[in-house]
């Protein structure tokens, strides 16, 4: 399974890193498939406006089985450039899965930020995946935590079914 590991935040300066460095080296470790993509890489500021690197991403995109969000809460959303960012494509989602990891300093763990793009996300014809990851107190994110490292494990494995059972969907979907 390809996976897109997609970090949702342009801040240069954000704690949501830890957490990408987190799922790369899990995901390292474990022999999952992925290519970072970071917003911030997208550059597009504005909607309607192209991005410089628009080709090289929508083939990560396009050819992804699956997608992973890692995204930061910011003020009770999610950070405006991961809405221009998803908006960008629509074709590359159909019927594909997307699993959300929400960040927070506070204790909700970005529970808000994923509330709504569960949302987002159905209506660009995505399935998101039943359980989601919740990362509170990000400023003291430990990687070893066993709870993170069991939800980790959960959350993976159910991407992966996700994606492997909506092969044939996408087929039909796109004749």
């Amino acid at each position: 399974m390809k996976t897109a590991l997609i970090l949702g935040t342009a801040r240069s300066e954000c704690e949501s890193k830890k957490v990408l460095q987190f799922f790369e080296s899990y995901m390292d470790e474990h022999n999952f498939e992925y290519t970072k993509v970071e917003v911030a890489d997208w550059g597009v500021q504005r909607t309607g406006q192209e991005s410089q690197n628009k080709d090289k991403i929508t083939g990560v995109m396009s050819t992804a089985d699956a997608y992973l969000v890692i995204s930061p809460e910011y003020n009770g959303g999610y950070p405006g450039e991961l809405k221009l960012f998803l908006d960008s494509f629509y074709m590359e989602y159909v019927a594909k899965p997307i699993g959300f990891v929400g960040v927070s300093s506070g204790n909700t763990g970005g529970a808000r930020a994923i509330e709504q793009l569960k949302l987002v996300s159905l209506k660009a014809n995505l399935i998101p995946i039943h359980n989601h990851l919740y990362v509170p107190y990000v400023e003291e994110f430990n990687p070893s935590n066993e709870r993170l490292l069991n939800g980790t494990k959960e959350f993976l494995q159910e991407l992966t079914i996700y994606a492997q059972g909506l092969k044939e969907l996408q087929g039909l979907l796109r004749t």
